[in-house]
């Protein structure tokens, strides 16, 4: 037996001429790759996205440009595929479409299109010339459009890119030398395609390295900086470190745990030697600060200073955490965080900390409270606009920004207005009796106002959640990737709750925050900023740690432990020669100020 992938089959058949009307996709490839049904999402949106017409700079902003809209890299190929089928200026709260409609092809003359003439300047054009009239690009897209400009052909949808890999995921790079990068599409039948030619690069901080169109990075000084990859529809990031010539005696330095074995490797990688260990004097008022919020008093200082233990940093580590003082200075932390507003909602809180709840579970209870005290008094008197509340959760619980995705499609993210407003609709039927004392928060399955008979006051009920450009009622809905993973119907928060706490971004944003906490920035910065054009400084660390809090049961205290002991922690914020300019590799301690 032997396997003919469904790549090469249709080659095959395209030679053979079993398929006569399949057209060859896949423009950018070289003519040893596999041929595969002609998509719009593949093949115009790899054109879009290459060379920058979809980017937020150009096309891809919030109302586009020059009278013509795309989405944000491609993401909504549907929407790219009618305005530049249809035209029309875009309209960011109804879906009608303003001025004119000049589609931007002309079936009747394709060579006349306006995607073909304003790239290639034949026109004006504000984003100059971007690709040439011989180039793969416009060979493709001409045959497209005197096709009559299908949307896409049969078994296309087999050829849709679930993700990106990106080759080597981290790039080191010699100041003046040049490293290729490499884009590797995995496909919806499982198969992996090199789409290199089909992505489009650019480097954060051209100051430090440039990269060129076929994703060849160059080191121009030494620093970090990130390189973003942009695909139709998709986005990824490597961060890129341009450095000296690797010294032949980098030090072996000592692990604790496994946090030191990521900082350390990683380190080594960018040739950067980390500070000496700290001593005791610099260790102490360190620590109790993390830990406690305070200084020592003199005499435990002394006791600290005095003792021979070799294991007395560990032993000091557990006594701060069993302290007191822990429970007081995490209360005021978590506080601040989640937005404390009087004694009950306080009170709760604190024996929270004090009994090492796991955090799923104090999330949990916020998101979804119900009642007259502890956490249900974050909505408080006066029930606040749901979408508020949405952008609010979603950054402290998962560390995403949604607040731009109300009115448009998010200007910088992936999140779609659509799913905005889905996710919002789960706080429609939050209400609240609006009683002077004790008032009770509760979810109306009917998102009805109800007359308590209580001096004729009503309850306070959130916004019916309608979208603001379709005006459709909208339905609670959670969503992965492309497709609805379910649909709430009773006890909406409480559903909300268990998709968030059991979402991979929920223990990714609390290990950032917590990191944060200690040395003085987060993986990602800022903490509540995870985004495709913001990525963490520490990817695998990251998820490493994340995931030592899920299988730990969410247990705080326990992550700090684990961060607190490690080597990295305790670092000397004395810097070396390497080093000294450091300010995302945790190469050494951060001088910070104290917290209020």
């Amino acid at each position: 037996m032997w396997y003919l992938s469904r790549h090469a089959f249709y080659r095959i058949a395209l030679v053979l001429g079993l398929v006569p009307g399949l057209f060859l996709g896949a423009p950018f490839l070289s003519a040893a790759e596999p041929a595969r049904p002609f998509s719009f999402e593949r093949d115009v949106g790899a054109v879009l996205t290459k060379y920058g017409c979809s980017a937020a700079e150009c096309h891809g902003c919030v109302k586009g440009r020059g009278g013509f809209k795309l989405s944000l890299g491609g993401l909504y190929p549907e929407q790219d595929y009618y305005w530049i089928t249809r035209g029309g200026d875009y309209q960011v709260l109804t879906d009608e479409p303003g001025g004119e409609q000049v589609p931007r092809i002309d079936l009747e003359d394709p060579e006349k299109s306006l995607l073909l003439l304003k790239p290639t300047k034949q026109v004006g054009h504000e984003g100059g010339r971007r690709f040439e009239e011989d180039s793969p690009a416009y060979e493709l897209l001409l045959p497209w459009i005197r096709r009559g400009a299908p949307y896409a052909e049969e078994q296309a949808e087999d050829f849709y890119i679930e993700e990106i890999e990106v080759h080597p995921s981290e790039v080191v790079v010699a100041s003046g030398e040049k490293i290729p990068v490499r884009v590797t599409a995995v496909l919806a039948d499982g198969e992996r395609e090199d789409i290199s030619n089909e992505v489009h690069f650019e480097i954060a901080n051209e100051m430090v390295a440039t990269v060129d169109l076929d994703g060849n990075v160059a080191g121009i000084e030494i620093g970090e900086t990130d390189l973003l990859i942009r695909a139709a529809g998709k986005s990824a990031s490597v961060r890129v470190r341009v450095v000296t010539p690797l010294a032949e005696n980098f030090p072996d330095v000592p692990h604790v745990n496994f946090i030191d074995e990521h900082i350390f490797a990683k380190l080594r990688r960018f040739q950067i030697r980390p500070s000496a260990l700290s001593g005791d004097t610099e260790f102490l008022p360190h620590v109790c600060l993390d830990l406690t919020g305070r200084l020592p008093p003199p005499s435990r200082v002394r006791e600290f200073l005095s003792d021979d233990d070799p294991n007395k940093r560990e032993q000091l580590i557990e006594i701060l955490l069993d302290s007191p003082e822990y429970i007081d200075y995490w209360t005021f932390r978590f506080a601040d965080l989640f937005r404390v507003t009087d004694a009950l909602y306080w009170n709760w809180l604190r024996d929270s900390i004090a009994k090492n709840l796991p955090y799923n579970e104090m999330a949990a209870a916020r998101i979804a409270a119900v009642g007259a005290d502890g956490p249900a008094n974050f909505y408080g008197v006066k029930i606040q606009p749901m979408a508020a509340v949405l952008a609010e959760d979603m950054r402290l619980f998962l560390g995403r920004r949604l607040y731009c995705a109300q009115c448009p499609n998010h200007p910088s993210d992936t999140w779609s207005q659509d799913q905005f407003w889905a996710m919002a609709a789960f706080y429609a039927g939050l209400t609240s009796t609006e009683w002077i004392d004790n008032q009770v928060v509760y979810d109306d399955p009917n998102g009805q106002e109800v007359d308590w008979g209580v001096n004729s006051i009503e309850t306070l009920r959130y916004d019916q959640p309608i979208h603001p450009r379709t005006e459709v009622l909208v339905r609670a809905t959670f969503f992965v990737g492309r497709q609805e993973a379910k649909v709430a119907s009773r006890s909406p928060r409480q559903q909300l709750a268990g998709f968030v706490t059991g979402h991979p971004y929920f223990a990714e944003a609390m290990v950032n925050r917590i990191w944060s906490y200690v040395f003085h920035r987060g993986f990602v910065e800022p903490v509540d900023h995870f985004s495709s054009v913001n990525p963490p400084s520490h990817p695998r660390l990251l998820a490493a740690l994340a995931g030592e809090l899920r299988d730990n049961g969410h247990d705080l205290k326990h992550l700090i432990r684990t961060i607190i002991t490690s080597r990295t922690y305790q670092l000397s914020a004395t810097p070396n020669e390497s080093n000294a300019s450091d300010e995302f590799s945790f190469s050494r301690g951060r001088p910070r100020p104290l917290v209020a």
